[in-house]
């Protein structure tokens, strides 16, 4: 009996430990970026196809190379470019000739606190209308919504 209070005892100290030490790794590891320039964009994806006239994006960069259990770094893009009317008459067409993804309908994963309440409200305003696809763009497995005069982008 005193054997396995002490295996619990040890293996509860243990664990606690390395929760502890995961969760300070967890918060030294995170890198966000907000950033309206487009050459650093294009650092991050290719639009060289598609290159937009503005753009704005946030990019989290989680570096999990260190730690108790390294693993591959993860990093999610958001990104909102603006384009002319002549560019997105185009990717409209070339948009309605793909399928829209049904397992992804959630339009409220493309909301941002970083947006402006111009996106935002369109965003909500067109959600029942709106469709989200497969990014084929940009060549990701990110998705894509095109809006009046803008897409909206998130891997």
């Amino acid at each position: 009996m005193i054997k396995i209070k002490k295996y619990i005892v040890i293996s509860s100290a243990l664990f606690l430990f390395a929760s502890v030490s995961c969760n300070y790794h967890k918060k030294s590891n995170k890198i966000e970026n907000v950033s309206e320039n487009l050459s650093d964009l294009q650092n991050i994806l290719d639009v060289s196809k598609f290159k937009p006239q503005k753009v704005k994006f946030q990019h989290i960069y989680i570096d999990n190379s260190k730690g108790i259990l390294a693993g591959p770094s993860d990093r999610f893009i958001q990104a909102e470019m603006l384009y002319d009317k002549k560019k997105i008459d185009s990717l409209k067409n070339t948009v309605s000739k793909s399928e829209s993804n049904s397992q992804f309908m959630e339009i409220n994963a493309f909301l941002n606190n970083w947006f402006d309440h111009k996106t935002s409200d369109e965003l909500i305003k067109s959600q029942n209308k709106l469709k989200v696809y497969d990014d084929f763009l940009f060549n990701t497995s990110g998705n894509i919504v095109v809006l009046d005069d803008k897409i909206l982008y998130r891997k």
